[in-house]
């Protein structure tokens, strides 16, 4: 009986061993035999590494695109709920203050387009004289001293009105933005 053991290893592990018998009895394995079966044996443990490698491979990439679907996902309930928000809501980049993005509520609430807005930054929509000691008594009323708060914005009117800003950082596309709530409380001032 001639048999040949070729081991099966790559990047020094063991993976096994191949295993080859002679089918005639009067065959016998010369040593170029030995040399042929050890490179079969080499491929076949490359082949084996590198199909684990594909496998893992796939699994990453099916992982990755179960994780860009629930990201599409949760972006397109954000972009609804912006979208039909009763309350006014404008984003802007953190760093230009470029208003980027305006929902229908504050198209409404403010009386410009969209594309109207999407040239401004917050500091546009408030009066051209700045803010006034009366905004001050205000937000001293509404009990309001963080940063978001009750101020004094502008239609394109002309009319003034009583806002109550509240503001979100966050990352969209890479940049930082802000999205800012702004709803009318000149009701609750009178």
């Amino acid at each position: 009986l001639s048999v040949i053991l070729a081991p099966l290893r790559a990047n020094g592990e063991r993976l096994g061993t191949l295993v080859v018998l002679a089918a005639r009895r009067e065959r016998r394995y010369t040593d170029a035999d030995l040399t042929v079966v050890g490179g079969v044996a080499q491929r076949t443990a490359f082949a084996i590494i590198n199909g684990r490698l594909v496998a893992r491979l796939q699994r990453e990439l099916e992982a990755r695109a179960e994780m860009i679907a629930r990201l599409r996902e949760s972006e397109s309930r954000f972009r609804q709920l912006f979208a039909v928000s009763p309350i006014a809501m404008l984003v802007h980049d953190a760093v230009s203050r470029r208003i980027v993005a305006a929902n229908a509520a504050a198209l409404t609430q403010y009386g410009w387009s969209e594309d109207e807005l999407l040239q401004m930054t917050p500091s546009d929509l408030e009066p051209p004289e700045g803010l006034t000691d009366e905004i001050r008594t205000l937000r001293a009323h509404f009990a309001m001293t963080d940063p978001d708060g009750v101020t004094l914005h502008c239609r394109k009117d002309g009319v003034r009105m009583l806002v109550e800003v509240r503001t979100h950082e966050l990352e969209i596309g890479g940049r930082r933005a802000v999205v800012a709530q702004a709803l009318d409380v000149t009701d609750r001032a009178t």
